[in-house]
């Protein structure tokens, strides 16, 4: 019996939890005559019917990085959609001050801007929830507990869940599809901590 994909564990886990999975396959070879196929491959479901949380697995072979393939979970906020935010716990290539590519910015938190990295674009149009105290603890439980994972605003393109194709989003990001069961209904109940005080 061969060995079930990514994806199906998680449709299978969707419908044993009583959830609507949303999935598509598309084929993303280049040449006519390809030896290897490679496939952009996208699911996703929301926590319960009518929920604005979201879970959600993407990948695709022609991004890089962690846009390449990612998991994780989202709820829409309510800042503009131009503003980007990435939040990481901080490398030893951070502490060795290689330059970056992307604008950083501090979370004026002592606690907060000795462990993680914060960075994007027009960083300031999502200050409301950066800066927010109760947030900014929220923000350090989590990395804490989950050291691979990210936290982002608007990074990545969402688009593919219609609520997202036009209104903001936070998520708790990590590369890889996460596809243990106890691991999502856990990411779930973390991003609900984030919900209250948004």
């Amino acid at each position: 019996m061969a060995e079930k994909t990514a994806i199906e564990l998680l449709q299978e886990f969707a419908d044993k939890t009583g959830r609507q999975a949303q999935s598509s396959v598309k084929d993303q070879s280049v040449f006519a005559m390809h030896t290897q196929t490679m496939h952009a491959r996208i699911i996703w479901f929301a926590d319960n019917p009518g929920s604005n949380r979201f879970f959600a697995a993407f990948s695709n072979p022609k991004y890089f990085g962690i846009r390449a393939i990612y998991s994780g979970v989202f709820i829409p906020v309510d800042v503009p959609q131009k503003a980007l935010v990435h939040i990481r716990k901080k490398t030893i290539f951070d502490k060795l001050k290689f330059p970056n590519l992307r604008k950083s910015e501090k979370f004026n938190n002592r606690k907060l801007d000795k462990k993680l990295v914060l960075n994007g674009e027009q960083i300031e149009r999502a200050a409301k929830i950066l800066y927010d105290q109760k947030i900014q603890h929220e923000i350090l439980n989590f990395m804490k507990k989950n050291p691979l994972y990210r936290i982002i605003i608007n990074d990545f393109d969402m688009s593919f869940i219609p609520e997202f194709s036009t209104k903001s989003y936070l998520g708790l990001v990590r590369i890889d599809w996460e596809c243990d069961e106890e691991n999502i209904e856990n990411l779930f109940s973390e991003i609900k901590q984030f919900e209250k005080h948004l």
